[in-house]
């Protein structure tokens, strides 16, 4: 049920009629490119004209795309390779590769093409195949011209129209252009377009057409809104649409709900011997009790694999299957846990969910298939809980920065209800360190360090825990930011697993860690956690400032000093407040140990450009009182 999205690119012809006529073979040379789109491009892409067919319950969508790859980092554009299913077919390929002055090399197509499974190793129930064509030619700058043809056969996979793909890729010219039957209606959004586009409607239906020129390619920058958020797009949507002998209607969120619903109707049953033993298990506990208990139970029973069957994989496996096979996705999984609960009295909803790091927000005001996850929320009294059924060792109530604040649809008994997940407070998404290190009179160090992490940190430790010892070693000599050290032992304890936290404690010797000159150590006093890099945000930036939630890092160390050492100067102690950060270093001498405090936080907000001046000083003056060094020097 993920859904696909289109990206759009035409060619902007300097060639008149009369040239390509006298050389027919010689197309889209790098010359003609205007130096403009060159500037910070990977791939210029110089034609794109994507036509799309609805007519009842089908799609047809042709292709036409030429792209000019500059160099290695375009290199994906000159290969072709398309996902189809039972859904869906592709056919009519053809790509033809040129070298810089346009010559025509090679052109593959018919046996040239590869037709091989895309079956994910995580997944029992797929028929995804994959149709690819890759050159690999490597003689940059080269250009490649692909033609092909893709069949849906469902409305409900009609595609937003995203007119860049990518960061670094500059556009001669893209259009799209939409012929809808009469008994075919779609409806679109606007986003970001430069010019709108046409309607025209006659006995044949309704025509959509954009076209854009000209589009300099532009780089990615650190704390960005969503990807989709910057570019042109137009997104679409079927106003009624057919699946396998379903019907169902994007005329609000409430009826999509009401189609969603009517997929898991009579898919909660489960076994009398099931219900019979649940019901025994859990009936002294209390209400929360009952919900821990479920979702454990749920954990230790089964295992996620990706299950693209029952009505386009929109529809879950029944909880029976589940329960008997021990499997299931995150539609089985979510539902198999809603009816455990429903055995015990406790009513649950399916959430259906853009799920990703750095997703688009749920456009509220455009009802669409915008859906690629669910999960389950629980109300309880006053409280909401969500759980992530997918996941072996989260505790009740965690979701990660997978699904964590953003927009949701709740699949209720009257239809969808557009509700917001959970999202994590200031005192909730922490990373708190306590360390001691012990000076020795060389510069080297040894050093004990007890971290915990929580809230959306939770996910990627508690993960990692479980991985092979080796593993465990390269991550975290990878993600420690610490110079030339050696890990002796390392341990992570998860103390209450109804919480978001994991505790990770290792034992290290630094080497070098203090510089030495003369009689006197230089010990840099921020351990790990520094700021190093200052954000890529130019001066110039375009788009907003965006942090997404709060981000705090408390570090307490305790630095022993050699007993032939005294400290020569005090640390400085630093301060800076702003209104989306905040930042804090101080030290607390006593004979001959320092207590280094240091915290560093960021509030969910977002800045309009004009404050990257701003933004940079702020972590500019951190990365300097990060270097902050504590003095000590030989007794005399």
């Amino acid at each position: 049920m993920i859904k696909s999205k289109i990206f759009a690119i035409t060619l902007l012809l300097f060639c008149t009629i009369n040239i390509v006529i006298a050389s027919a073979e010689q197309k889209y040379k790098i010359s003609d490119i205007h130096s403009a789109l060159k500037e910070n491009a990977k791939v210029v892409i110089r034609k794109s004209d994507i036509t799309i067919n609805v007519n009842l319950n089908n799609i047809v969508e042709e292709y036409n795309l030429v792209f000019s790859i500059l160099n290695k980092n375009g290199d994906i554009y000159s290969i072709f390779n398309e996902y189809y299913d039972k859904f869906s077919t592709v056919n009519n390929i053809r790509l033809t590769l040129y070298d810089s002055d346009g010559n025509k090399l090679k052109s593959y197509a018919g046996t040239d093409i590869i037709d091989m499974s895309a079956i994910s190793n995580y997944s029992l129930y797929e028929d995804n195949r994959i149709k690819l064509i890759n050159p690999k030619y490597k003689n940059y700058p080269f250009t490649v011209e692909i033609n092909y043809t893709k069949k849906y056969k469902s409305l409900l996979f009609l595609n937003d129209w995203m007119v860049y793909p990518d960061y670094d890729c500059s556009i001669e010219s893209t259009s799209l252009v939409i012929n809808t039957a009469p008994n075919s209606e779609i409806n679109f959004l606007e986003k970001n377009l430069p010019k709108k586009g046409s309607i025209l409607k006659d006995k044949e239906g309704t025509h959509y057409s954009w076209k854009l020129e000209n589009l300099k390619a532009f780089a990615e920058e650190d704390f960005e809104q969503a990807f989709e958020e910057l570019i042109p797009i137009v997104y679409l949507s079927p106003k009624k649409f057919e699946l396998e002998n379903t019907i169902g209607d994007f005329d609000s969120w409430l009826n999509f709900g009401k189609w969603y619903a009517s997929l898991l109707k009579g898919r909660d049953l489960l076994l009398p011997e099931t219900t019979t033993k649940i019901k025994e298990l859990t009936k002294d506990l209390t209400i929360y009790e009952k919900i821990n208990f479920i979702y454990k139970y749920m954990q230790n029973k089964t295992r996620y694999v990706s299950i693209q069957i029952g009505i386009g994989g929109w529809q879950p496996l029944e909880a029976s299957t589940v329960d008997r096979l021990g499997y299931g996705d995150c539609k089985a999984l979510t539902n198999y846990t809603s009816a455990l609960l429903k055995i015990v009295g406790i009513k649950s909803y399916h959430v259906i969910v853009k799920a990703g790091d750095n997703e688009p927000p749920l456009l509220t005001d455009f009802p669409s298939n915008s859906f690629n996850h669910v999960i389950l929320m629980v109300p309880v009294n006053n409280d909401t809980i969500f759980l992530e059924c997918t996941s072996h060792y989260s505790p009740v109530g965690h979701l990660g920065d997978f699904t964590d604040n953003r927009y949701a649809l709740m699949i209720s008994d009257s239809g969808g209800v557009i509700i917001k997940t959970k999202a994590y407070n200031q005192d909730e998404n922490i990373i708190s360190s306590n360390t001691s290190v012990n000076i020795l009179n060389n510069g080297n160090c040894i050093a004990n360090m007890k971290t915990i992490f929580s809230g959306t940190y939770f996910d990627d430790i508690n993960y990692i825990s479980n991985y092979t010892n080796d593993d465990i070693k390269e991550y975290l000599y990878e993600t420690i930011n610490i110079p030339d050290y050696t890990l002796n032992s390392y341990s992570f304890k998860q103390s209450d697993s109804t919480k978001s936290l994991i505790e990770q404690d290792i034992n290290i010797n630094i080497n070098n860690y203090a510089s030495k000159t003369g009689n006197y150590l230089f010990v840099p006093l921020s351990l790990s956690n520094r700021i190093v890099e200052i954000p890529k945000i130019k001066e110039t930036r375009k788009s907003n400032i965006v942090i997404k939630r709060y981000k705090t890092t408390i570090d307490t160390i305790f630095y022993s000093i050699p007993e032939n050492y005294i400290i020569e100067k005090k640390p400085t102690n630093y301060e800076f407040i702003t209104d989306f950060g905040y930042y804090q270093s101080k030290c607390i001498i006593s004979d001959s140990t320092v207590m280094y405090i240091r915290k560093f936080t960021l509030t969910p907000t977002i800045l309009p450009p004009n404050d990257a001046i701003k933004f940079i000083d702020f972590f500019t003056k951190v990365s300097k009182a990060d270097m902050e060094k504590l003095t000590i020097k030989v007794k005399l």
